[in-house]
């Protein structure tokens, strides 16, 4: 338990720890309150059970001493307004320091996901190949909940009741000491026995609803993300099957986690009963005759039984809680602070404010690259020069390197060999500031569900976009005469992925949106693929007329569209094996000349 406190207190940071400082104050004096309303029972109970006064040793004698000329029913009345007003002020105050404390929890779970949202956003393009998106979204939404509302506030909870009862036992101590020690002997052999019991249950339990909520998310995503394959072939009793065994399975877990931290009330409530009225009856054995004089401290323990009851059961039900968060606990600790020791400065970095500088070439220098966990190298010692304002396209057949190479160049993905260089100066420590250079254009163009201004000013704030920049990347996309269809112009609405939209229209926003920023390299990933021919060409010519002005890399199976290019790249096998214009490739690699009679077949059979 002690490390998952030391995890938790690693991954949030020194604003909220601080903070957690201000609530410790809060739950003290919350403590002290609880204490001292239990305290106000010892003499309203003398009062009302002795018209005898107090001992003169007593502490209460002191206090009440300015009292003594008062009758016996004025002190009664006295005591009883003062002690209501106290309880009145006490319920106040502590709903107040309850409230200060969910804020407080809410306000820094937010923080949090909101941090972690930002360090996955920050990982490397490697990074999100290898993880499941679903996973990712699970932990900003549900884990990052999870982490406050079931580990820190447990903790505040065990805390703050801790203090109760520290409190409560310290007055119980001070009046009969001996019957304390007993009672409170029962009641932790009993809590601990009970823990000790359901913890590994509790833990087992809390992992298998982590595994379910993510399981559930990705069915979810699989059934909506086909949506049309899954009701054209009727397949939706297929996924509702699947969702509703693992809903079931998730639901048996999460009742048997949110039952155990509620059955201590019930079984603390059971044993405190029965060692009240043990001591009860051990009290009436030895002197029977004395019972009015012990009415007072029965009565004290009583209420002070009343009152630890529920703070014994809160803090057995947190700290089951806790147990059961701790693989909560473990993921996000594993994913931003085991794996990373920059954890504070990632949450801290911002994007870079300068674009590197480019004006000469790009170069790849004995550049070479394996996938994470890959027994061998995709491909090595691979060089290449490309000069500022050259239009190049990468070419070959499915698996041979185009794309991961263009990622390299990119920097999404860094090579395992070699390096590259813009104008001499290595990529490594300079990728956000290079891409901030860049425009990228998909094969396949993800849409906002937002209107076509945002989607083309894609993650600008609406007073940063310039409608002359929107309406010059329409031109240049071929998009003015969809724009004059559209009901409500930059306004209306595309839906979800551009539902409202064809496929050629979803891939010319993606041009526009990659045109917008006017990028010095233009990237385009088979860009055009999803385009009827006319507007392909046109497309393709308008591209053409950047050459000299901006850098244009290409990737393409359809080797009509890069006749025009400086140079083609082609690749074979995780290798370049040959750099030159289309004719020269054409009448000198019998490999291209394949590729070119492939693609010219293609095109024809789309014609």
């Amino acid at each position: 338990m002690i490390s998952q406190i030391q995890k938790i207190l690693d991954l949030i940071d020194t604003q909220t720890r601080r903070g957690l400082i201000g609530i410790f104050v809060l739950m003290l004096f919350a403590a002290l309150l609880e204490t001292a309303g239990i305290s106000l029972f010892i003499p309203l109970l003398h009062f009302l059970t002795s018209p005898e006064p107090f001992q003169p040793s007593s502490i209460l004698a002191v206090v009440f001493a300015p009292l003594d000329g008062l009758a016996r029913n004025q002190l009664i009345i006295i005591f009883c307004v003062v002690l209501a007003g106290f309880f009145v002020f006490k319920a106040l105050a502590l709903g107040v320091i309850i409230y200060i404390q969910n804020l407080f929890i809410s306000k820094h779970q937010a923080i949090f996901a909101q941090a972690l949202f930002k360090s996955y956003l920050q990982q490397s393009y490697s990074y999100h190949l290898q993880n499941n998106s679903m996973e990712l979204i699970r932990n900003i939404t549900l884990l990052s909940s999870r982490l406050f509302v079931k580990g820190l506030l447990p903790m505040l909870q065990v805390l703050m009741e801790t203090l109760v009862v520290t409190g409560i036992l310290t007055v119980l101590l001070l009046i009969a000491p001996i019957p304390t020690l007993a009672m409170g002997a029962v009641l932790g052999v009993s809590v601990s026995c009970y823990y000790l019991l359901v913890r590994n249950r509790i833990f087992l339990w809390g992992e298998n609803t982590i595994r379910l909520d993510k399981e559930i998310l990705v069915w979810i995503n699989h059934a909506l993300g086909s949506i049309k394959e899954t009701k054209l072939y009727g397949y939706e009793r297929f996924f509702q099957t699947a969702f509703l065994r693992l809903s079931n399975d998730r639901a048996i877990f999460l009742a048997r986690a949110t039952t155990v931290p509620q059955i201590p009330r019930l079984f603390i409530e059971a044993v405190a009963i029965c060692a009240l009225t043990t001591m009860v009856i051990l009290y009436m054995s030895g002197s029977p005759a004395s019972i009015d004089t012990i009415i007072p401290t029965i009565g004290v323990f009583a209420v002070a039984a009343m009152r630890l009851m529920p703070s014994l059961s809160k803090i057995i039900g947190a700290v089951t809680t806790f147990r059961e968060n701790t693989s909560t606990v473990n993921i996000i600790y594993q994913d931003v602070v085991a794996s990373n020791d920059q954890w504070a400065e990632i949450i801290e970095r911002t994007n870079a404010d300068e674009p590197m500088p480019f004006s000469k070439d790009i170069v790849l220098q004995n550049v070479g690259y394996g996938f994470p966990q890959a027994s061998e190298l995709l491909f090595r010692n691979l060089n290449l020069k490309i000069h500022k304002g050259d239009t190049i396209a990468f070419v070959g057949t499915s698996g041979a390197g185009k794309t991961t190479l263009v990622d390299i160049i990119l920097g999404l993905l860094n090579p395992s060999e070699g390096n590259t260089y813009i104008d001499g100066i290595s990529l490594k420590e300079n990728i956000e500031k290079w891409q901030s250079l860049i425009g990228y254009i998909p094969q396949d163009v993800y849409i906002l569900d937002d209107s076509l201004r945002r989607n083309i000013a894609f993650g600008q704030k609406d007073e940063n976009i310039d409608d002359a920049q929107i309406s010059a990347a329409l031109s240049k996309a071929q998009l003015n005469d969809v724009l004059k269809e559209l009901p409500d112009g930059l306004d209306t609405m595309l839906g979800e992925n551009g539902s409202r939209l064809s496929g050629g229209q979803r891939q010319r926003i993606g041009i526009a949106r990659a045109l917008f920023h006017d990028p010095e390299i233009l990237v385009m990933d088979e860009a055009t693929s999803a385009l009827d021919g006319e507007t392909e060409r046109e497309i393709t010519s308008a591209i053409h007329q950047l050459s000299g002005d901006k850098t244009v890399l290409i990737i393409a199976h359809r080797l009509s569209t890069v006749r025009h290019c400086d140079k083609i790249v082609l690749m074979d096998k995780g290798q370049i094996a040959a750099v030159g214009t289309f004719e020269e490739l054409e009448k000198t690699n019998p490999l291209f000349k394949r590729l070119v009679d492939l693609s010219s077949v293609k095109a024809s059979d789309v014609l």
